[in-house]
């Protein structure tokens, strides 16, 4: 492929990489995402949402499974037929640029997803990091995660913005997290729909956030694309009424062992 996307930001928290498709393709996959259908976050019992956060929408997954192709049970899997395949085409002759930050196929991970969504008005993602996403797909190791943004305008007073806690704040937290864990390894920060399993700890881990109180701010701009670490707290700010019909659109994905 002749396109070379900008790499415009990097550390250990985010990799954010401008211009990943070229605009034939970016309009394809836009135009998609745009006629998808959706059903809303929490019917499938993620844990990481809470009812303050509303009720963003999400479409049907699509999974790259290196090696392996066509449908496996009731799972789309690439090649699907939909713009997304050249989406993961892009994606994948990526990833050797991005491995050291998401690890090798095959060896490290055995497939990552395509899922779109949109944040209408209203809507938000509470603070959490990638292994609340772990626990709750039945005990997948996650490798890494991604955005894509879609939305061919976006105002920075509409809300939907990426914040990244920085390295020294995540490990503040996450030495906390470890500490708070149950006999069993498990993690009384986990989250559901409506409470933490234990309010105090959730309080605490939002006071040590206020207590560092420094991150990043990714902005939606269109046609970027951006790798999350794992254990690496972050949020999704709420999209503001000012948006009107402009919900913020994404594709979003798991690499997983």
């Amino acid at each position: 492929m002749n396109h070379h996307p900008k790499k415009v930001f990097e550390s250990s928290t985010a990799i954010v990489l401008d211009d990943f498709l070229p605009q034939s393709v970016f309009e394809k996959v836009h135009n998609y995402v745009l006629t998808a259908d959706y059903e809303r976050i929490n019917k499938t019992g993620t844990g990481i949402w809470h009812v303050h956060d509303g009720f963003p929408l999400k479409s049907e997954p699509c999974y790259y499974r290196p090696g392996r192709q066509g449908k496996s049970g009731t799972d789309k899997v690439y090649p699907s037929g939909t713009a997304l395949d050249p989406f993961i085409d892009h994606m994948v002759a990526l990833l050797p640029q991005v491995e050291y930050f998401v690890g090798r196929p095959q060896e490290t991970w055995k497939q990552f997803s395509v899922v779109p969504s949109i944040f209408p008005p209203g809507t938000s993602l509470s603070t959490h990091a990638h292994y609340f996403v772990t626990e709750k797909q039945g005990g997948d190791e996650l490798t890494g995660a991604f955005v894509y943004f879609l939305n061919p305008e976006w105002r920075v007073h509409w809300g939907g913005l990426l914040l990244l806690i920085d390295e020294d704040g995540n490990k503040m937290i996450n030495e906390y997290r470890r500490a708070a864990a149950t006999g069993d390894g498990s993690q009384k920060t986990d989250a559901n729909w409506l409470v933490l399993k234990d309010p105090r700890v959730g309080d605490e881990v939002q006071r040590l956030l206020m207590e560092h109180g420094l991150g990043q701010v990714v902005f939606p701009k269109n046609n970027r694309l951006v790798f999350i670490a794992n254990e690496v707290y972050h949020q999704i700010t709420r999209v503001n009424e000012q948006a009107g019909d402009n919900g913020r659109m994404s594709l979003t994905g798991f690499f997983t062992r």
